[in-house]
């Protein structure tokens, strides 16, 4: 069995050591001074948290958003980044009222504009910086048979933080999380206030000088 477990050591060995020599190569592809990158990006699954005035918090999840944004690379470690986007965290499925006409309601989203500075570490990166994010609710009862409404509203401007935190898949595709705070609302004379929304993120990360620089 010895041979064998040495065997089997050395080619593990071996096994990384080529692995680092190519993620090294495909990470110097990537990144690079002056670089530029476009991102697309899906927010899959979305947790809205926010507080109503007069009302308790209020949090809703659900599936799907979009957000488009640029790369600019300082060097191979760091880059600036400008996002926008919008993501939903209501449920799927249509809602059908019942016998007597009533519905709930059950809808957030939210919609934002974010700039970071970002840290590259071999397959991961890390992002932090400024955010303004609006957060619009809808939940409770309405029955429009009767046209009577008593669902509660929420729509709130805030400035906050954007931090996020991706894994390289593969050469364009990153999984990641994405963690956007607000601490001021603009919508209530920027008195403090905390609400956030927390994103499962697939990004697609496409290299806009890639061709020019390989020529």
């Amino acid at each position: 069995m010895k041979p064998l477990y040495v065997l089997v050591v050395a080619i593990t060995i071996c096994g990384k050591a080529t692995f680092a020599q190519e993620d090294k190569a495909l990470y110097q592809t990537i990144w690079g001074k002056d670089k530029i990158h476009l991102n697309l990006s899906i927010p899959f699954i979305n947790y809205i948290y926010a507080i109503s005035p007069g009302e308790l918090p209020y949090e809703e999840t659900g599936i799907l958003g979009f957000s488009i944004g640029v790369n600019r690379c300082n060097n191979y470690n760091r880059f600036k980044s400008l996002q926008i986007g919008v993501t939903s965290a209501t449920p799927p499925g249509e809602s059908f009222p019942n016998s007597s006409g009533w519905e709930y309601a059950r809808a957030a989203v939210s919609f934002f504009v974010s700039a970071r500075q970002n840290h590259v570490w071999k397959r991961f990166d890390m992002g932090y910086g400024p955010l303004l994010s609006y957060h619009g609710l809808r939940y409770g009862m309405f029955n429009n048979e009767l046209n009577i409404d008593s669902s509660i509203t929420h729509n709130n401007w805030g400035l906050g933080g954007s931090f996020t935190a991706y894994f390289r898949v593969v050469y364009f595709l990153y999984a990641g999380v994405l963690y956007q705070p607000q601490f001021f609302s603009l919508s209530d004379s920027f008195r403090p206030k905390y609400e956030h929304m927390l994103s499962f993120d697939i990004l697609f990360r496409l290299d806009l000088r890639r061709k020019e620089q390989d020529n």
